[in-house]
């Protein structure tokens, strides 16, 4: 299970075999070729295809003869022996509007050791740093990078860095650690950011390197090699193994879809709240049954079922054995996409992608300019559609407590900033919460309620806390 290989320090994901270090010695034996042969089994090229085929064939690998010149090309790791791989975000979405069904990702492995080319798929992807995690299609145990100890870096130390520069499979360039900790702004689909924290090296990093490791001498991952200065002389740049593995743990080891349930359990596993609209309630679940297989694959708590729902897609359906009242059961579940359980399942509405800028008048007659949100959709039988929210309408602020500063009303700019607030402490579910423009530019503020387990179970802890169990909250408005 990968994250349970994560340990507390980031240390590893998987302990290498022997590597025989003793035995590469000699005048020959240069630090770059140790690192060489420690490290090159657990990195691959990544070539990205596009699909032109539309039928599935067993062996996607076949499809390479009419598949001509790659979109994309980079590297990548294997972290974890069950053939999961980190890579640079760019690397397998070359373009922003790619998806799954459009695209054919081959990983390589070193031609001087066996050449194995596999099939890949991304589970998922963090934009924002510019992080992917694959999962080898085929199943087998492969050899997984070593990590370093975060804290473990030497400034001037010597570095290795191993990647497919210029479509050059397992090039191997070697210089020192620059410096730790530096700040970088570079273009994404999105835009520019900074990153910070970086790693700096003089290691030649060329594209095609994108996702590849950034090594010690003593062969362990130190950094995922990925933002260059292209109009700097002989300067890379890497993510450090301590962020990546934060990344993956709290960003890319996640299930990307939504059951609708909550389960707990170490010796059992257990469904806690049901979310009322969720697919879990659809299929006839309730709190206090307990799970016993996905698929028929048995499962025995929340880690392994987790490590199942990591490697599932929005829109399968998967079957669910369950014991309720000492009875076996299987229902059938249509899986929703992670999304959903803020969308449908929290706000009752979804926003577009980005914000829209309007202007509005001070009270000197200068134009203010600010964002909303344009809601792209409503969903029946929601606290949203109730309220009368509609697809077009233009969500300008939300109401929060606490605030020391103003009225309270804080504008919003983006749907996961809308959903952090609704889930943070102070917003206001009492009051009127919501404030929002419809298509024929009238202005309503509204109370938005909800029937999210979590928040209603919140609410009834708070309720009960502040000695007023009446004060439970509505799920229809007032």
């Amino acid at each position: 299970m990968l994250l349970a290989l994560l340990l507390p320090l980031g240390l590893a994901f998987a302990q290498q075999a022997d590597t025989g270090l003793s035995d590469m010695q000699g005048p020959r034996w240069t630090p770059e070729a140790r690192v060489y042969r420690i490290a090159a089994p657990s990195v691959v090229s990544v070539d990205v295809y596009s699909k032109l085929i539309s039928t599935e064939v067993p062996n996607p690998t076949d499809w390479l003869g009419q598949m001509g010149t790659p979109l994309s090309q980079g590297t990548g790791v294997v972290i974890d022996p069950r053939g999961f791989v980190i890579t640079n975000a760019h690397v397998v979405q070359p373009d922003s509007s790619m998806t799954a069904k459009d695209r054919l990702i081959t990983l390589s492995f070193p031609a001087d050791l066996g050449g194995k080319r596999v099939s890949a798929r991304v589970l998922n992807m963090d934009m924002e740093w510019d992080l992917a995690l694959l999962k080898i299609d085929d199943l087998g145990n492969y050899p997984a990078i070593e990590l370093a100890a975060p804290e473990d870096l030497i400034i001037g130390e010597k570095v290795i860095a191993i990647g497919t520069a210029y479509g050059n499979s397992h090039s191997i360039t070697s210089g020192i650690l620059s410096g730790v900790q530096r700040e970088v702004n570079v273009a994404s689909q999105n835009g520019r950011h900074v990153l910070t924290g970086l790693l700096q090296t003089d290691a030649a990093i060329n594209p095609g390197n994108s996702g590849g490791p950034l090594l010690n001498v003593e062969g362990r991952l130190i950094g995922i090699n990925s933002a260059t200065l292209t109009f700097a002389d002989g300067i890379g740049y890497a993510i450090p193994v301590s962020r990546v593995s934060d990344i993956i743990r709290s960003r890319l080891y996640q299930p990307r879809v939504w059951l609708g349930m909550n389960v707990s359990g170490a010796g059992g596993l257990t469904v806690g709240a049901v979310h009322p609209r969720g697919p879990a309630a659809r299929a006839g679940l309730q709190p206090g049954d307990r799970i016993v297989a996905i698929n028929s694959e048995s499962v025995l708590n929340a880690e392994e079922f987790r490590d199942i729902l990591v490697l599932l897609d929005p829109g399968q359906v998967v079957s669910l054995d369950f014991e309720r009242d000492d009875l076996r059961k299987i229902v059938e579940l249509e899986l929703q996409a992670s999304r959903q359980r803020d969308t449908f399942g929290l706000l009752g509405f979804a926003c577009d992608p980005k914000p829209l800028m309007r202007t509005m008048m001070d009270s000197h007659g200068y134009p203010i300019p600010y964002r909303v949100l344009r809601l792209s959709g409503v969903f029946q039988n929601t606290g949203a559609s109730r309220l009368g929210l509609k697809a077009g309408d233009l969500l300008i602020s939300v109401h929060l407590l606490n605030q020391v500063d103003g009225d309270g009303w804080v504008p919003v700019s983006s749907e996961q900033q809308l959903i952090n607030f609704v889930r943070g402490p102070d917003f206001d579910f009492y009051g009127l919460n919501i404030w929002w423009i419809d298509e024929q530019q009238k202005s309503h503020k509204g109370r938005l309620v909800f029937d999210d387990p979590e928040i209603v179970k919140r609410l009834q802890i708070e309720a009960t806390a502040a000695g007023s169990p009446g004060l439970k909250p509505s799920l229809v408005p007032e």
